[in-house]
């Protein structure tokens, strides 16, 4: 996410310092997804949240549709499921990105459990799929078995139970999320994601 940020032209260490943050709930297993809550410039506190997309899109309500903020309908969401299978089938990890604007900041010393309650009514902000780079090791354990004529499939054990069985595939379809619009392309080209609409 740090790499497509400054594809953007976002610097990350004046991004941390501009919007400093107050807590977090850090990434665990179970949960399948993190939180980060920062207080904003001139707007209202914010909840920053990625992880699995199973997991988060069941908890937007909105996202950016091609005429701008629009609810989340159950046919867009479906759309998005099966660009979530398509980019887990050409090797992607891939994550969701959603937020929420608070009421007020959050304590810097509230509990996890606590700050749990806020991940709700979420925003989507974007569907990534990410290029992981092969470990040495793993090259040199799959090299030997391609020359043998075995051929290689990645099984990603993600939440959509898809194989990778294209590597180096392109990261999205030329036209990106289905209904996204101008602002919403995923493009081969310069970052590897963007607004999910």
């Amino acid at each position: 996410l740090l790499v497509l940020g400054m594809s953007a032209g976002i610097d990350p260490t004046d991004a941390r310092q501009r919007y400093p943050r107050d807590n977090a709930i850090a990434f665990d297993s179970s949960r399948k997804y993190m939180a980060t809550f920062h207080p904003l410039d001139d707007d209202e506190p914010v909840v920053l949240v990625k992880g699995a997309p199973s997991v988060l899109l069941d908890w937007c309500v909105t996202w950016w549709g091609a005429d701008g903020r629009e609810d989340l309908s159950d046919e867009v969401r479906a759309r998005i499921d099966e660009q979530v299978d398509a980019l887990s089938r050409q090797g992607r990890r891939v994550l969701a990105v959603a937020s929420r604007a608070l009421d007020a900041p959050v304590e810097a010393d509230a509990l996890e459990d606590d700050l749990v309650d806020h991940v709700r009514d979420l925003h989507l902000q974007a569907v990534v799929g990410i290029v992981d780079p092969a470990r040495r090791e793993a090259d040199e354990a799959i090299d030997p078995c391609v020359s043998a004529g075995v051929g290689r499939q990645i099984d990603m054990g993600g939440p959509h139970g898809t194989s990778a069985g294209a590597l180096g595939a392109p990261l999205v379809p030329p036209g990106g999320l289905p209904g996204a619009g101008r602002r919403g392309r995923l493009t081969q080209e310069g970052s590897h994601g963007g607004r999910a609409g």
